[in-house]
């Protein structure tokens, strides 16, 4: 089945007002088509948030600036060109959705194992040609990806999965974590990027 096709317009002022800084400090652009995506997704984050545990944070700020934000950050750091990325352990599409809207070349799997939350990354992409949804646990799947987006707690859990299905990883933490990610054997990491308006979370890549 298609995607529906999104009516592009100019994003909502309270969106902007909100999105704005953020971009301004990644030092990126988005066209109106994009932009009209992320807020689909945040406003339906919202909407949902309400009656099912997508993001424990519930100021809209900081939901941006958090999860919209820091899925830019690792975003602008991946090559340009075709690709692909495997986000594991989805939850409310951070990082994977942002990735599939700023790199619309890119092919996305946003892996969820808990039901409800995959029933809402699929209605959250109805509009990313670019996205399919995997609901199931991550180490039942088959395929390989160039990256895999994970979180710094399940990877000593999932390393062994993560090395057959993907070359290269990349990592949202808190400086605190950084040191965790040491201990992990078999992986390449580089230095840490810090978050443009936050110093204590940082991006980490890996290859194995």
């Amino acid at each position: 089945m298609r995607p529906r096709s999104l009516r592009v317009s100019k994003p909502s002022a309270e969106f902007s007002r909100l999105l704005d800084p953020v971009l301004h400090a990644l030092q990126i652009d988005l066209n109106d088509r994009q932009r009209k995506l992320l807020e689909h997704h945040f406003g339906l984050l919202l909407r949902w948030n309400q009656k099912i545990n997508l993001t424990s944070l519930r100021d809209p700020e900081e939901i941006v600036t958090r999860h919209f934000g820091e899925s830019l950050f690792l975003a602008s750091a991946l090559p340009s060109g075709c690709g692909s990325l495997i986000d594991v352990g989805s939850g409310a599409g951070f990082p994977g959705i942002p990735i599939a809207v700023y790199h619309p070349d890119w092919q996305v799997t946003l892996a969820e194992s808990v039901g409800k939350r995959a029933v809402f990354l699929k209605e959250a992409t109805r509009y990313l040609a670019n996205v399919s949804v995997w609901h199931g646990r991550f180490e039942d799947m088959k395929g390989c990806f160039e990256w895999a987006a994970v979180r710094a707690l399940r990877l000593m859990e999932l390393e062994r999965a993560l090395k057959q299905r993907a070359a290269k990883i990349a990592v949202l933490v808190s400086n605190r974590q950084i040191q965790e990610l040491s201990t992990i054997r078999d992986i390449t990491w580089s230095a840490p990027l810090l978050m443009p308006w936050d110093p204590g979370r940082a991006l980490v890549l890996g290859s194995f």
